[in-house]
């Protein structure tokens, strides 16, 4: 008797063992991922470059004719995410669909959540949003080399890269003084 529980307590100190070794390779190999995706992130999106075309399943990024598009990639739990989103939803009431398209892409990995979310509520079927539930692995983030949120791309009308905004103030002032220059040209 005493020879099995000492057998059981060695079974289960063993598993716990291997349940950590398994978590911190687990870790490891996301920060990992996650560090590549920044160092891609910041060599890939320069001013000016092209980006591919993406396909959003019901959407493609070269569907959009106006003059700036923005990629939001973004989390129902992100704090930064709920201060972005009411600058974004200012922007909608300011501009024309003509003048920013926004495609906003939900990196939670529960639909649901998503779904629920009071941003989507409000601005669904007029906002482009999506979920796939896969998080920072779904097939747009990891294209994107996206590593965190809330993570912005601004586009022109040709889906060259503008500035990267790098605050939410950032982002109203570009996409407005953007778009406002373009209705002066007559454009």
């Amino acid at each position: 008797m005493l020879g099995n529980l000492v057998y059981s307590l060695f079974i289960f100190i063993s598993l716990q063992a291997h349940a950590q070794q398994d978590s911190q390779c687990t870790n490891n190999s996301v920060q990992e991922t996650m560090q590549q995706r920044k160092r891609s992130f910041k060599t890939f999106y320069k001013p000016g470059s092209p980006i591919q075309n993406l396909n959003f399943g019901s959407f493609e990024l070269y569907d959009f004719k106006s003059e700036i598009s923005l990629v939001l990639f973004w989390k129902t739990d992100c704090m930064y995410c709920k201060n972005l989103l009411e600058i974004v939803d200012s922007l909608l009431q300011q501009t024309t669909e003509r003048q920013l398209t926004i495609v906003a892409v939900c990196l939670d990995t529960t639909i649901r959540t998503w779904q629920q979310h009071p941003f989507v509520k409000k601005h669904y079927p007029h906002l482009y949003t999506i979920c796939d539930g896969q998080g920072y692995w779904g097939n747009i983030a990891s294209i994107c080399s996206v590593y965190g949120t809330p993570t912005m791309l601004l586009l022109d009308r040709d889906k060259r890269f503008l500035k990267l905004p790098s605050s939410v103030n950032d982002l109203k002032r570009i996409v407005l003084i953007e778009t406002r220059n373009e209705l002066l040209n007559g454009g």
